[in-house]
């Protein structure tokens, strides 16, 4: 009864020193229900606020707490709320992208703080995050040590610090060989194949290793940006058509990219150039027959502060671009003829 016991915490130790903390956490929180999985995302959110968002709109706005997808901000600053607004579409769009689905549809913000804000408790939150990765790194280490190696293989390792004239350093050159065999050992267990570009070892659900999938990534993002370049106005449907493996979030990502990078290039005065019309074709998504002078402005001014802004440039107010409220028609002269 106890040897099955081993055998049971064995096999459970070798799964895990098979998987990065990545893999891990997925199906542990899956495991713990919806509700649970639907919060840890949330304080996931809560704790990259300022990669999501940026650094001076985090330091600005404080988030409360998501109620039926709508995301409650505490502020202070008025001009950085009417800024945040303006650009609620973009900040949902970073959000919704990171989670990897919809989980918020629109923004409050308050100035007011929540007496008890979901936020209060998002130390604790990464403190458990530390201690799952610091227990599924210990686990791995012991599934290694556990893993027994053949006499040709210990052989093998003897023979390779024999060739080191320092004791000392040979040995640990033993130890290193044999550890790297105990763990090849140990995926080929449980059904790891070599990588379909270099041979590395990896997962059976997988085909390449990390480093040719990050390579591989890399090259589906290049082709994204490839497209966005060309044809700035390209939504999902036609990207897709030239690049199939590209996904929305990814196509959301480049543009956000490429319209930062351009944007650097424009300055803040220019709304007729070609790169300020890319710039808001690409933005926008607007072919360029319907852009408009309006349009044009519009979208220069929600991207003003990621424009080049010469030394002493004062920015227009806000209603002097952009009139708010229901369009009247011209007055009629008192001598037109009805």
């Amino acid at each position: 009864m106890a040897q099955e016991k081993r055998n049971r915490q064995f096999k459970r130790f070798s799964d895990l020193g098979l998987e990065t903390v990545e893999t891990i956490l997925p199906r542990w929180v899956a495991s713990k229900g919806p509700r649970f999985a639907t919060n840890f995302l949330e304080y996931q959110l809560y704790s990259h606020w300022s990669d999501i968002v940026g650094d001076v709109l985090a330091r600005k706005l404080t988030p409360m707490g998501i109620r039926k997808k709508t995301l409650y901000l505490y502020g202070l600053d008025a001009t950085m709320n009417q800024e945040a607004m303006f650009r609620q579409q973009m900040i949902l769009q970073r959000i919704n992208a990171y989670a990897g689905k919809e989980i918020v549809r629109q923004l409050r913000i308050s100035a007011r703080l929540w007496q008890d804000p979901d936020t209060k408790d998002i130390g604790a939150v990464k403190q458990l995050l530390a201690r799952q990765k610091q227990r599924a790194q210990h686990d791995i280490g012991r599934a290694i040590r556990q893993t027994a190696l053949s006499g040709e293989e210990t052989q093998h390792a003897a023979q390779l610090a024999q060739k080191v004239d320092d004791h000392e350093l040979g040995q640990a050159i033993q130890r290193a060989f044999q550890h790297h065999l105990q763990y090849n050992k140990l995926k080929e267990q449980h059904d790891w194949h070599p990588c379909a570009v270099c041979g590395t070892l990896c997962p059976p659900e997988q085909t390449y290793c990390q480093r040719c999938s990050q390579a591989h990534a890399d090259k589906v993002h290049e082709a994204v940006a490839e497209v966005l370049r060309d044809v700035p106005w390209a939504r999902y449907p036609e990207v897709h058509r030239y690049v199939p493996e590209c996904t929305p979030a990814l196509v959301s990502i480049v543009r956000q990219g490429l319209v930062q990078q351009l944007a650097r290039e424009v300055d803040v005065r220019d709304h007729q150039s070609m790169k300020a019309r890319t710039l808001v074709m690409l933005y926008r998504c607007l072919p360029p027959e319907q852009l408009t002078e309006e349009k044009i402005e519009r979208a220069l001014y929600s991207l003003r502060f990621d424009m080049h802004i010469p030394e002493g440039y004062k920015f227009p107010k806000r209603y002097s671009v952009i009139s708010w409220g229901k369009k009247t028609k011209p007055p009629r002269h008192r001598d037109q003829v009805e």
